[in-house]
């Protein structure tokens, strides 16, 4: 099997791509997706590019970087990505990885090139002319026969990817072709894709997913290196050009759409689902899409790098104790467990190595009853059973009876309902009095406050401070009266202290609080 052939499997005139550039607006059918990734196959065969040979990409979302995957795959070589947000340490670890070739435009060519970070990869490729000893994908446009597709096992890798290492040394992920094929079902099992469908997208594995439908897939315009960044005000405009019927969006993008729609009194009809996840998703920002796309089933999806997805929940299944439950510090409800997972939650542990194989009766023995909070795992076949060096399984993988589990490192419990809450980061837990403080417990009650545009619980010089960001100067009165509520609903004094900051995010989705980095901000300047 390989996983050209799924995205492949539709060469119709269907439009599979549209990408608005600087200058004008591009698109691409999946009959013309074909021709050109068979095109660029041909290219890179042609320079020596074969079967289990490693690719790095440094390549913007854009038309170019599918049909350049789809190349890639279809010969049977394995593609690395290197994420706009990749950290010089990050960078160091591609180079372990030995690739044969690079692939990336001109202009960040040029700027790794003086960087001196591709030293030591033998052939340069870029989609456009440069000066430099590189070989111009779009130079050669013979007309030539189609390339046969690599035959390959389930288990042979397709994509690496690194996790971003925010809670430690980034780890090399293998994707295998049946793994991602798996993804796919797993994601199709949530988004359930039909034809016609219109989806504007800044999740590159969800455009995969995707291309593997036959729908047609928006790229939004502006810099999805920078998501907190990308123009609210544009996007509205492209959803109505371009006839969007679906968003796929971090939460800090939805966010930022809803605001400006609310703001300038703007009402959507059109878009019809939504889906948001890659950071938490409390139920104000659901309720604020609730209001601004008023038919659409909006939806969130829990999932991490290793395991996507692991939960979904539609707005519309939310009731109103729920929403109470979250606002008096029970957590956020992040849904069902989706059919390919299995989920369970268990007991926290001094150390990693004592779980590394069970038996079942002693994974039962570990194993959390309903409404019990411990730390959320997971197994199945859309869930990553190893990382590229076997030592990282040490930190996050253990078996039980054979089968391989995944530990996310999120705390979190399953209700009666069978549904998945999520508590936090179970590092991030704060121990006060005999009682357990979960951050995300905290942060869902006081962004549920409409003047609360983000909040991080964190401990400093043993203090127990909320960080708050507000959309406008704010009232202290109003603050202490925040501060007063949520410790009133949680029955004891979570919070002491509220400091009014900027709130850093996570590089890559900028929607996962930086803990470490309000930490030392609050305490360098004094904020409390």
């Amino acid at each position: 099997m390989n996983l050209y052939n799924i995205l492949q499997s539709n060469s119709s005139a269907t439009t599979a791509i549209i990408h608005h550039g600087l200058f004008s607006k591009n698109t691409i059918t999946y009959k013309e997706l074909e021709e050109k990734s068979n095109h660029y196959a041909k290219v890179f065969k042609k320079h020596g590019i074969r079967k289990n040979d490693i690719i790095v990409m440094y390549i913007p979302i854009t038309i170019e970087l599918y049909a350049i995957l789809s190349a890639i795959l279809k010969l049977g070589a394995v593609v690395t990505f290197i994420e706009p947000s990749a950290s010089k340490m990050l960078l160091e670890h591609y180079k372990q990885l030995k690739p044969k070739a690079i692939v990336t435009t001109p202009t960040i060519f040029a700027g790794l090139k003086f960087l001196n970070l591709i030293s030591h990869i033998p052939l340069r490729f870029t989609t456009g002319f440069t000066p430099f000893n590189t070989i111009n994908l779009q130079k050669f446009a013979e007309n030539e026969s189609i390339i046969d597709t690599a035959e390959v096992d389930e288990d042979h890798p397709a994509i690496i990817t690194f996790t971003s290492g925010s809670s430690g040394i980034p780890k090399a992920i293998i994707r295998s072709h049946g793994f991602l094929l798996n993804q796919h079902k797993a994601i199709i099992g949530t988004t359930k894709p039909f034809s016609g469908v219109v989806d504007m997208i800044s999740l590159p594995i969800f455009i995969l997913s995707n291309l593997g439908s036959a729908i047609t897939t928006v790229i939004p315009k502006g810099n999805l290196r920078k998501p907190a960044n990308v123009s609210p005000k544009v996007l509205w405009e492209q959803i109505k050009e371009d006839q969007v019927s679906r968003l796929t969006f971090p939460p800090i993008i939805c966010g930022n759409l809803a605001d400006y729609a609310i703001q300038n009194k703007l009402i959507n009809t059109s878009v019809k689902h939504i889906f948001t996840g890659g950071g938490p998703v409390y139920p104000s920002l659901l309720k604020k899409l609730r209001l601004v796309f008023a038919s659409a089933d909006i939806i969130a999806i829990y999932g991490s790098t290793e395991a996507e997805p692991i939960a979904d929940l539609h707005y519309r299944e939310i009731k109103d104790m729920d929403f109470v439950n979250m606002n008096k510090g029970k957590g956020v409800l992040v849904g069902n467990i989706v059919e390919a997972a299995k989920v369970k939650i268990i007991n926290f542990h001094k150390t990693y190595t004592d779980y590394i194989k069970l038996d079942k009766s002693e994974f039962d023995n570990i194993s959390c009853k309903q409404m019990e909070f411990g730390e959320i795992v997971v197994s199945g076949n859309n869930v990553v059973k190893s990382y590229v060096n076997a030592k990282d399984n040490l930190d996050t993988k253990f078996s039980v009876d054979g089968e391989i589990w995944h530990r996310t490192g999120d705390s979190g419990y399953i209700d009666p309902l069978g549904r998945l809450w999520l508590l936090g980061r179970y590092k991030q837990i704060i121990n006060f009095e005999g009682k357990h403080i979960h951050p995300f417990s905290v942060e869902c009650a006081a962004n549920s406050y409409d003047i609360v545009k983000n909040a991080a619980l964190v401990m400093v010089d043993n203090k127990r401070i909320l960080a708050v960001e507000t959309y406008n100067k704010s009232d202290l009165n109003e603050l202490k009266n925040i501060k007063k509520e949520i410790n009133k609903n949680f029955g004891f004094d979570v919070v002491e202290y509220i400091s009014v900051t900027e709130i850093p995010m996570d590089k890559r989705h900028n929607s996962k609080v930086d803990y470490t980095k309000i930490s030392k901000t609050i305490k360098l300047n004094k904020l409390i």
